[in-house]
């Protein structure tokens, strides 16, 4: 049986905690980096361009949604993979239960269980933010109201806006139903 070390970086809901990886190049690699676990702190340091925050991609999503103006994010996602984070089952090789569990696994995906599981998460988490915000907002004085003209930008999207590819789709039908019927003479 091989043994593989398995080195994770996770972000939990209520604590975050690193672990110490085994492997000698994790260990220099963690050297270079310090945790900082509250992500306000973690935000301006980013801001000021002092550092960088890794975290599961939607974590990273999500606080990103948080974190913008006028629905333009302050922060910008990378797309490489620094480390993964999603959950796995390991299984020794050539093991019987390899097939029983890879059929489990796809249920769960197939159900859609992570999206839903995912989704719940972040219910949970903008539940929690906004009964801190309250909190918050009961001991600290009044803020200064935003300016009229930044909400009016927003348009919302509605099924006007897809006015034009409706109209295009039946023109297109009507001029399709018009060469189909002047073809018909010339095959009878």
């Amino acid at each position: 049986m091989a043994f593989v070390s398995l080195y994770t970086f996770g972000v939990h809901l209520k604590v975050a905690q690193t672990q110490i990886p085994v492997s000698l190049s994790l260990q220099k690699l963690a050297d270079h980096y310090y945790t900082i676990k509250d992500f306000d702190v973690a935000y301006k340091n980013i801001m000021n361009g002092q550092g960088a925050y890794m975290a599961s991609s939607n974590n990273l999503i999500y606080m990103m949604s948080l974190y913008s103006k006028n629905g333009i994010p302050t922060m910008r996602l990378l797309k490489e993979c620094f480390q993964a984070d999603n959950t796995a089952v390991g299984v020794q090789s050539h093991s019987p239960l390899k097939r029983n569990l890879d059929q489990a696994v796809n249920w769960v995906r197939e159900a859609g269980l992570p999206y839903q599981w995912r989704r719940e998460t972040l219910m949970i988490l903008r539940q929690e933010r906004r009964a801190n915000a309250s909190n918050d907002a009961m001991d600290a004085p009044e803020p200064e109201p935003e300016p009229e003209s930044e909400g009016e930008n927003r348009v919302s999207f509605s099924l006007e806006h897809l006015q034009g590819v409706f109209i295009m789709y039946g023109v297109g039908c009507g001029l399709s139903l018009i060469v189909f019927v002047s073809e018909l003479p010339i095959y009878y």
